[in-house]
């Protein structure tokens, strides 16, 4: 009754099997492209259409403004600073509540 290791086929611990491949890409691959698609991808097109000039209808009136926007919000708005002013005041409230 002497069976020896050598003949045995030993997996190495560090080798996956392909459905052990397949489970692992599944699972950091599909919250990966979730989130990619629902955060990432409005987050940076938010961020790119700051900088123009459109009314939300139609692609084609899109223009570029550059730093116009930010330049009519910082010096000519005052809505903006209230606006400011009572997110920060939310901010401190609910950040003295959570501690």
């Amino acid at each position: 009754m002497d069976t020896t290791v050598a003949n045995k086929k030993v997996r190495s611990r560090r080798s996956l099997s392909r459905n052990d491949r397949f489970t692992l890409s599944a699972f950091v691959g599909f919250p990966t492209f979730v989130q990619l698609i629902f955060l990432w991808i409005p987050a940076l097109a938010t961020i790119l259409l700051s900088f123009t000039y459109w009314n939300g209808i139609r692609i084609s009136d899109i223009k570029w403004a550059g730093f116009a926007n930010y330049k009519n919000i910082f010096l000519n708005d005052t809505l903006f600073y209230e606006a400011l002013k009572n997110n920060l005041i939310w901010l401190l409230w609910f950040s003295l509540i959570a501690t």
